[in-house]
């Protein structure tokens, strides 16, 4: 009866060790010229447990389970939400999304939007920099914007 018991409970061990979660992989390209999207976020939905993908579009994700959904996002993109069943590769073709990018500014300390700008902007073009033709960054920029001091 003992060893009946000891039975019953290896086998309980052995259904738990094929319940772990398993790898997913796949590549990720742009839908209208199949070209792959490097630093891609892939991210099992609802969790932290994410990756981004590699130069080539390629992606490796841990720890997934079978009733898992991936969230596939990239900048410019429409996300993309896929079931991943019983599924160990996937291939994700994203969709551009004109309408998804904005004007952005670049300051010294962050990013804004065009339209909460509060200072003054001046813009220094490559033509009237071309036209200089400075040996050094700095000298491009000197007296070209007022309140600037180089």
């Amino acid at each position: 009866m003992k060893q009946f018991l000891n039975l019953i409970l290896i086998l309980h061990f052995g259904i738990f060790g094929f319940a772990q979660n398993g790898m997913l992989s796949g590549s990720v390209v742009d839908a209208d010229n199949q070209q792959p999207l490097p630093g891609a976020s892939v991210v099992v939905k609802g969790t932290n447990n994410g990756t981004t993908t590699d130069f080539d579009g390629n992606f490796i994700l841990a720890n997934v389970n079978a009733d898992d959904a991936v969230v596939v996002s990239y900048l410019g993109y429409t996300d993309a939400e896929i079931l991943v069943g019983n599924a160990t590769n996937i291939n994700v073709s994203l969709q551009p999304s004109s309408n998804e990018l904005q004007e952005i500014i670049v300051v010294g300390y962050g990013t804004q939007t065009k339209k909460e700008v509060t200072g003054a902007v001046t813009v220094v073009g490559a033509e009237s920099i071309s036209k200089l033709n400075p040996t050094r960054v700095e000298q491009a920029l000197q007296g070209q914007v007022s309140g600037v001091n180089i």
